[in-house]
């Protein structure tokens, strides 16, 4: 496996919406950096060398602090080095950018930014219960432009309140600030979250989907108007500028994930860590078990393959298709597709329409084995 990625899980403060682990507060990054790096060392032979990605996730990598990040970097260009055009990214917050910070990121090899925007409305931040303000949003693009190059940044479509004006100016700020790449999630409520608690309790308003949808179909239109193409159902960057370690992710590449919750991918077998932190510390310092595994079978790989591969825009050809699954069955998925206005259909490939990928979830279901 030649793509690492780091679950980083402090935050300042939990969004309403997240889902994700994350504990509040930072007082255990001594405790999480030496656990991370012990597994780090005994899974050492998983990965091959020199590495095409390294992407922090969360929880809020950029509240790690710097001489913490340091040791993981240490560890890894000592034991794997990157290759020349690998992408490091780290994601990042508002709250959290300043011009320091962003030089020393950028001197530790990171070259490349994923900051959670959200929205640049303030009162859908508080919606959110995001911490930053809109404010605070351009100003941290502006300086993490002066630094890098490779920048993405996340907006949230379909929040309660948030009118169509409202959010293709979202877009728009994106575009005049000259952001080469955007993340654009539809609000889901999570069964775990704290938004879906307020919900029932009456204290936030529900979302509508057909204004998500509607919101979408909008801020796409926004986006290629102003250079930029869609690649992945999300996803909208200027050329040579979409995410490397993500698409890997739906082209079905191996990945090996580190730190409490982490997912890892070899090609035949998932792999998952604990999700707590405390408890991943003590078993991996111990060498209890902290992780667990599943052989993915042909059918749960077939039906994988249509999950992933049908997020990008690009869909999956013929020889894709028939060198994993045969040419029988790329004939029985034809047949679903060939007719339908969701399906961009030729002889060699198999692709969402735009229509299509406003309705994917319900239209990979029709598609998968039971």
């Amino acid at each position: 496996m030649k793509r690492i990625y780091i679950h980083v899980p402090f935050c300042i403060a939990k969004c309403a919406y997240c889902d994700f682990y994350s504990i509040e507060g930072n007082s255990m990054q001594k405790e999480y950096i030496s656990a991370l790096l012990k597994e780090l060392e005994d899974r050492k032979s998983e990965i091959l060398w020199p590495l095409k990605s390294l992407y922090f996730g969360g929880g809020t990598p950029s509240f790690l602090d710097f001489e913490n990040l340091g040791l993981i970097f240490n560890y890894i260009n000592d034991n794997f080095g990157f290759e020349d055009l690998a992408e490091i990214t780290l994601e990042a917050n508002p709250e959290n950018i300043d011009a320091e910070k962003c030089s020393r990121w950028k001197e530790l090899g990171i070259n490349r930014l994923s900051i959670g925007i959200q929205s640049f409305n303030d009162e859908d931040l508080e919606y959110l219960q995001r911490i930053h303000s809109s404010e605070k949003a351009i100003a941290a693009l502006k300086i993490a432009k002066n630094h890098f190059s490779n920048l993405s940044a996340d907006l949230i479509h379909g929040i309660s309140g948030a009118n169509d004006e409202r959010f293709i100016k979202n877009v728009e700020i994106l575009t005049t600030l000259g952001i080469p790449h955007i993340s654009m999630y539809s609000l889901s409520i999570e069964d775990r979250s704290k938004l879906r608690k307020l919900i029932i309790n009456n204290e936030r308003s529900n979302i509508d989907e057909e204004t998500q949808a509607r919101q979408f179909i909008l801020a796409a239109e926004t986006a290629a108007k102003n250079g930029y193409f869609q690649y992945e159902i999300s996803n909208f960057s200027k050329p040579g500028i979409e995410s490397q370690h993500n698409t890997a992710y739906w082209k079905g590449e191996p990945y090996a994930g580190f730190g409490p919750s982490a997912h890892s991918f070899n090609g035949t077998e998932r792999r998952w860590n604990i999700a707590d932190l405390k408890e991943y510390i003590s078993a991996v310092e111990s060498g209890a078990k902290y992780f667990e595994t599943e052989t993915i079978g042909q059918q749960e790989k077939y039906n994988e393959f249509i999950l992933t591969r049908l997020r990008l825009v690009e869909g999956f050809t013929k020889q894709e298709f028939e060198q994993e699954f045969g040419e029988e069955n790329f004939r029985k998925i034809l047949l679903k597709t060939q007719n339908s206005p969701y399906f961009s259909v030729s002889e060699n490939r198999i692709a969402f329409t735009r229509e299509g990928l406003l309705i994917s979830d319900a239209l990979m279901s029709d598609l998968m084995e039971v």
